[in-house]
């Protein structure tokens, strides 16, 4: 039965029937400066961060529900209330099997005389949506998308003396952390760094966005670059 799961659990194990699904886009953060003379303002939206920010978006699933009595209906809103309302939760949409998104869920239900409940899970989420699986994860094909999905695994690459790696980032750009066997030089992005071993190391000003990233390493070691992709 498709809807989506909360935490693990999924909503068919309340004999919820998903009947619509609703995500709306985030609003943008724009950053604007009126200037004495200009007939325009000043658009500084991408100055501070270098790209866009947004504000949080709202998920609603609305689901159906059959009761034959009141004190069901109260019951199940009783339960899921319990379970779900006002707490941050992980959300995972059946139709979108690689994602997860996170915010906090709010429940509502109403029932009407014919004996049907109809119930509401919003999601006040953080704009963007995650992928399930990190890039030192094993891959599972169930939830791949031949379509738009990009195969990334970045675990226990082997250097051999020197080497480049081109890394395939996030639709979103997001920063990179890197584990080396032993003590070497990357160079990525016209900036170098000295990676000290076996410790995870953020690699401060660097993202790794949709184009291809060269990572070059010197020496010889076995490395790991660990990121999650993020997605409007």
């Amino acid at each position: 039965m498709i809807g989506i799961k909360i935490d693990g659990k999924h909503t068919s194990d309340f004999g919820l029937i998903m009947t619509g699904c609703e995500i709306a886009s985030p609003e943008p953060i724009t950053h604007m400066i009126s200037i004495p003379g200009r007939p325009t303002e000043l658009d500084l939206t991408e100055s501070i961060y270098g790209r866009v920010t947004y504000k949080p978006r709202t998920l609603k699933f609305a689901f159906d529900h059959p009761q034959d009595t009141t004190a069901k209906f109260q019951g199940l809103l009783a339960y899921l209330n319990n379970l779900y309302h006002g707490r941050r939760v992980k959300v995972i949409i059946d139709s979108d099997p690689g994602w997860y998104w996170v915010g906090r869920m709010s429940v509502a239900g109403s029932k009407d005389k014919k004996g049907l409940a109809n119930f509401v899970l919003t999601l006040a989420a953080e704009p963007y949506k995650y992928a399930v699986l990190s890039t030192l994860d094993d891959w599972l094909w169930d939830s791949f998308s031949f379509r738009t999905g990009v195969i990334r695994n970045y675990k226990n690459l082997s250097i051999p003396e020197s080497k480049v790696i081109t890394v395939i980032g996030s639709p979103v750009p997001v920063t990179p952390k890197i584990k080396v066997s032993k003590a070497m030089t990357l160079v990525v992005a016209g900036k170098s760094f000295s990676l000290a071993a076996n410790a995870w190391q953020r690699l401060a000003g660097v993202k790794v966005g949709r184009e291809p990233t060269l990572f070059a390493f010197t020496d010889t070691g076995v490395v790991s670059i660990e990121f999650r992709e993020e997605s409007l």
